[in-house]
């Protein structure tokens, strides 16, 4: 009676949703691919458009998104990679504004990389599917050379004296083993290879077919990277990176083999304090009674 009555509070703010639940679901699933979209197409308005009437502006809606690859649109052709969409189009508020994307602009190109073909079409244009298969070897190698982070040596293609010697006599002739200074190379096969525009050829082909590339890599770009990062003054030869990476995978293979017989059987779990094992006796019905 005659008291003051407290001031309405204002409604709490919305908790966080958090990612998984927010991907579970259709309209968190676009407001977070909408908001990787904007930040990328943002993040490039900045670094080479700044006069730009979009940059610095801020992107938040998809009128925002749109508005920018137009403005884009005014100095050509723009290509939109969208990688990793496998992820997303199952979402029908992602499949909503990429349709938006296209049907709103004229000369906007999507690229798409995704593991499964995506057999959807996007404001009424067909989606072509075309697959990237694994490099060709002499490819492989080439691109598996440009990595490495030292030169390759005659001991990382051959693993004996002999080897290296009688194959650097037919790439080069005799008159290599005349250039080299320090005659301990030879032995040793820390020479060099030298790639001139005859034995280049023959040097990728011989790369392409070691095991460590063909075991190991099969021409998938990511693996080929990799194992190329391990190529260092550190390695002593390709030889011993070889046999390094088949036993961390053969340790791989020992480790999920005893990961799956450590795994607990049902006769082997113990029962909670308290509970009640069910009993495994048939029920009177089952045994035809």
């Amino acid at each position: 009676y005659g008291g003051v009555r407290p001031a309405p509070q204002p409604p709490p703010p919305p908790a966080a949703v958090p990612l998984e639940r927010a991907l579970s679901g259709q309209e968190g699933k676009g407001a977070i691919f909408l908001s990787q979209v904007l930040s990328a197409v943002e993040a490039f308005l900045e670094a080479f458009d700044k006069e730009s009437e979009a940059a610095g502006a801020g992107l938040a809606t998809r009128e925002d998104l749109l508005r920018a690859l137009r403005l884009l649109e005014r100095e050509g052709r723009v290509l939109l990679v969208l990688d990793g969409i496998d992820s997303w189009v199952d979402s029908r508020e992602v499949r909503a504004i990429l349709s938006e994307l296209l049907q709103g602009t004229e000369r906007l190109c999507l690229l798409f990389g995704s593991r499964i073909h995506v057999q959807t079409s996007f404001g009424g244009m067909k989606t072509d599917n075309l697959e990237l298969k694994p490099l060709k070897p002499r490819d492989a190698a080439q691109l598996f050379l440009y990595r490495v982070h030292r030169h390759i040596y005659w001991k990382d293609l051959w693993r004996t004296r002999d080897e290296w010697l009688a194959n650097a006599a037919a790439w080069y002739g005799e008159s290599a083993f005349a250039k080299v200074a320090d005659r301990t190379q030879l032995e040793r096969g820390e020479v060099p290879i030298a790639l001139d525009r005859v034995s280049r050829s023959h040097f990728l082909d011989a790369l392409a077919t070691m095991p460590l590339l063909a075991e190991f890599c099969m021409g998938v770009p990511g693996r080929i990277r990799q194992t190329a990062e391990r190529v260092t003054s550190s390695c002593r030869c390709l030889w011993d990176l070889l046999e390094s990476l088949r036993e961390e995978r053969d340790r791989g293979k020992r480790s999920i083999q005893d990961r799956i017989l450590r795994s607990p059987t049902i006769d082997n779990v113990q029962p909670r304090p308290g509970a009640h094992r069910r009993s495994r006796t048939a029920g009177a019905w089952q045994l035809g009674k």
